[in-house]
């Protein structure tokens, strides 16, 4: 049983904004940090705010409704950031208009911003879409200020406004976390992922937001440089302030969390700003999940291994087909090229520091990849884990392991290439697609739209978003890792539980 600290509120409290996180189906999973942030940022602004995840009960409409008698709110703000989200996201809205038309009904994120004009055109019952980013937008909104960054409605007319408000780096400063037992409706929300369907050590995660942006341009990524570009106007990645990262960890640390899970790496030689947070955090006071996008320098190990109890190191170097790997850094549809052979002397660094884990992931799928990338994929997958066993066999050691109510976890990951809204959208990445034999059969509002709710009912659907044969390809090859897999680990296949906080 987890420590993590379950926050009851009471039975009537009546708040201004309610920003609702929603799933792709009941009972699903996954938590979007802008809705803190954001709940944050109003509070600070004198308002009032809750923040509710939706996958918490496996009632959809019964704790949408339940919890807007709860609250009363004046405002409801959906978050719309990963398009799987689409279909429940808009039943969201529906339901609250049903109950209380006078509810002014607000929708953000990556996916709304990208099908801004589809969704207002779509769902008369919704009142805004605000794209790009989302902070003075939606305070001039509760303000009664002139919109920005919007589409919106006025009377029956749609009004589109262009994306003109970009935060800069100084006007982050001073956005944090604040008062998260007061703003989040359940703490047991904002976990990473869901608790009886853990996968991985160090479990439950709270997620340390440090920047916005990306530098890297990958052709399979959603929030790739283009598309922040496109959505967001925003030309390249921005840090926040290492102290309003502290800031952040402390509010996480109040309400139990003591596994910080760091995803933000936009810069392939400066890790300074790190190696400053790492320094200011108390030593051995917290675990940590690092995701690094590119191979991590000696100083920043050095500096993982000095700060936190333990720590997994996350690389994902996508393919070992290394000449996939450089074409796509050549044709900036990729991250710089880093070959295996550097990965083997990361690795090789990493495994002198006993409180260091490595976990890697792979992406089956990509555009090029053919039978030769499969044969080098296994093959370097079979290498790795009999080179470095060590690396591996860490992992149980440090867990309380009781096998009787445990679920399966590998280090090593292979995830198909899925499309989204905002992938291969120029023409460099749609003519790599066609050369690769691959016919992309999820494009319109309507394609989206379809799948989320088939997805959200069960119903047969085009998982990844191509062609049938070469959905098929991806199936079966992501399937021939995982029988490797099997048989690499075999009897060692680490079993894990619930690491407590405290």
């Amino acid at each position: 049983m987890s420590s993590l600290e379950i926050v009851k509120q009471p039975t009537c409290e009546k708040v201004d904004v309610l920003f609702f996180q929603p799933v792709r189906k009941e009972g699903a999973w996954l938590f979007s940090n802008a809705l803190l942030q954001l709940a944050s940022f109003l509070h600070q602004h004198g308002f009032k705010t809750k923040v509710v995840h939706l996958g918490l009960n496996r009632n959809y409409k019964k704790t949408i409704r339940e919890t807007l008698f709860k609250y009363d709110p004046k405002y409801v703000c959906i978050g719309l950031r990963w398009f799987p989200n689409l279909y429940a996201a808009l039943q969201a809205i529906r339901i609250v208009k049903s109950i209380n038309k006078k509810i002014v009904t607000i929708i953000g994120g990556h996916t709304a911003s990208f099908f801004d004009r589809e969704i207002m055109e779509a769902n008369p019952f919704l009142d805004f879409v605000i794209k790009g980013d989302a902070e003075l937008p939606i305070l001039n909104i509760l303000q009664g200020g002139e919109p920005i960054n919007c589409s919106y409605r006025d009377r029956e007319k749609i009004v589109r406004k262009p994306i003109k408000y970009t935060q800069t780096k100084t006007e982050l400063d001073g956005l944090h976390l604040v008062d998260l037992k007061e703003i989040v409706d359940n703490i047991y929300g904002i976990n990473l992922m869901q608790l009886d369907r853990l996968r991985e050590p160090l479990l439950p995660r709270a997620y340390v937001w440090c920047g916005k942006g990306c530098n890297y341009n990958c052709i399979y990524c959603g929030a790739r440089r283009d598309s922040q570009k496109k959505l967001f106007n925003r030309e390249s990645a921005i840090f926040r302030s290492v102290k309003d990262v502290l800031i952040d960890i402390e509010e996480y640390s109040k309400v139990g969390f003591s596994t910080l899970d760091f995803d933000f790496d936009p810069f392939i030689k400066d890790k300074s700003f790190y190696l400053r947070l790492f320094d200011r955090i108390e030593k051995n006071r917290f675990n940590c999940v690092f995701n690094c996008w590119t191979l991590p320098p000696e100083n920043l190990l050095a500096s993982l291994h000095d700060c936190f109890k333990e720590t997994i190191v996350v690389l994902s170097p996508e393919t070992f087909d290394d000449s996939i790997k450089a074409y796509y850094s050549e044709k900036d549809l990729g991250k710089p090229y880093q070959s295996n052979e550097q990965l083997k002397e990361t690795i090789e660094l990493l495994k002198d520091y006993e409180n260091l884990y490595l976990e890697l992931y792979l992406l089956e799928g990509m555009p090029l990849q053919n039978k030769n990338s499969l044969k080098t994929g296994l093959e370097f997958t079979n290498f790795i884990v009999n080179k470095y066993p060590t690396i591996y066999k860490r992992l149980p050691d440090m867990l309380d392991v009781d096998t009787k109510s445990l679920l399966v976890y590998r280090p090593i990951y292979v995830y198909p290439l899925q499309i989204d809204p905002s992938t291969f959208m120029d023409k460099k990445s749609n003519q790599l697609a066609k050369k690769s034999g691959m016919t992309i059969c999820r494009k319109t509002f309507d394609d989206y739209y379809t799948y989320s709710k088939k997805d959200f009912y069960n119903q047969p659907r085009n998982i990844f978003g191509f062609n049938p044969s070469f959905n098929r390809k991806i199936k079966n090859n992501v399937n021939l890792y995982y029988d490797l897999l099997d048989r690499l680990f075999g009897n060692n296949i680490t079993y894990q539980k619930t690491i407590s906080y405290n």
